[in-house]
C-alpha cells in the first residue's frame, strides 16, 4: 500500500536504466530513483555530500569493425560509470517534473507508542520502495512514511514487519534467522500468516480503523488458500501470532510454551 518508485533513470537525458543496472541502482534505499553523474550533478548547482559513496553502473554495446581479413566484425564495448542518487547532492536544482512535494504524514500516537516501546526491538530503516524483515543482520526496511496511501497502512504494514522480527532466535525464535523457508513454501506462508495476525492484533491495540483490519484479513485469506484451505496452519499461526504482539508490547511470554 505504497507509491512504487519505477525504474532507476537518469536525472538529465530522463532515460531509465536497463539490464543489470537496474538491479544495481533499483535496491538501494532512496526516496527517488533519480540519479547523475558527478559532473551532470554539479552542473546543476549541486555538490556530493560529504562521506557519500557512488554507485558504479555499466554501459556496452557493440561497434561495427573489421577483423585482420577485412571481413566485418562486430567489436563489444563496455564501460563503466560512477553515479549518485539526488538525495546524495547538497544544493542541487531538481527539475520542476521530479520536484514533487513529499505528502505530509501524520503520525497516530496510539500506533507510534507500540513501535516506540518494542523492547530491544530491531533496528528500522526506511527508504526504497520494498518493506521487509531481514533476519540475517536482523533489521527492518519500511518505504518512507510519506510513500504510503495512509498512516494506517504505513503501521499496518510495519507491524507486520515486527511481526516477523519476533522470529529470530533472540526472541521467540520461530527459525527464521537459522532456517529462512524459500519463498511460496508451506513454512513461509505459515510465518506470513502469523506475521499478517500479529499486525492485524497490534492494529486492534492501537485503534486503527477497520479498513486496516479487512486489508489484514485479505492478506491472510490470500496465503491460507496456498496452504489448500486447511484451517489448522491458521489457527496455528493465530496461536503463535498472539505471543508475537505480546512480546512487541512488553507483554513477554515463555519462548518455549510460544513454539
Amino acid at each position: 500500500p505504497w507509491q512504487e518508485l519505477g525504474l532507476p533513470m537518469n536525472l538529465i537525458s530522463r532515460k531509465p536504466y536497463s539490464g543489470i543496472n537496474i538491479l544495481l541502482l533499483g535496491f538501494q534505499h532512496y526516496a527517488k530513483p533519480y540519479w547523475l553523474t558527478m559532473k551532470q550533478g554539479n552542473s546543476l548547482g549541486g555538490k556530493v555530500r560529504k562521506g557519500e559513496k557512488s554507485t558504479m553502473i555499466t554501459f556496452w554495446k557493440f561497434l561495427d569493425g573489421k577483423s585482420e581479413d577485412g571481413k566485418p566484425k562486430r567489436i563489444p564495448l563496455l564501460r563503466y560509470y560512477r553515479v549518485f542518487n539526488v538525495a546524495q547532492f547538497d544544493d542541487l536544482k531538481m527539475p520542476a517534473w521530479a520536484d514533487e512535494e513529499p505528502r505530509e504524514f501524520d503520525s497516530i500516537a496510539s500506533a507510534e507508542a507500540i513501535v516506540s516501546g518494542y523492547p530491544e526491538a530491531p533496528p528500522i530503516g526506511h527508504g526504497g520502495d520494498r518493506a521487509y524483515y531481514r533476519p540475517s543482520t536482523d533489521q527492518i526496511q519500511m518505504p518512507s512514511p510519506e510513500a504510503f496511501q495512509s498512516p494506517e497502512a504505513y503501521y499496518g504494514t510495519l507491524f507486520h514487519e515486527m511481526g516477523h522480527s519476533t522470529g529470530h532466535s533472540s526472541r521467540l525464535d520461530r527459525g527464521l534467522d537459522a532456517n529462512l523457508s524459500p519463498f511460496g513454501s508451506e513454512d513461509y506462508s505459515k510465518e506470513e500468516l502469523v506475521a499478517e495476525f500479529c499486525s492485524a492484533f497490534l492494529s486492534a491495540e492501537s485503534r486503527i480503523n477497520q479498513d486496516g483490519i479487512a486489508k489484514s484479513a485479505a492478506y491472510i485469506a490470500t496465503w491460507r488458500k496456498r496452504l489448500a484451505d486447511d484451517p489448522k496452519p491458521v489457527i496455528g499461526a493465530a496461536g503463535k501470532a498472539q505471543p508475537a504482539a505480546n512480546w512487541i508490547l512488553g507483554k513477554f511470554e515463555d519462548p518455549a510454551k510460544a513454539a
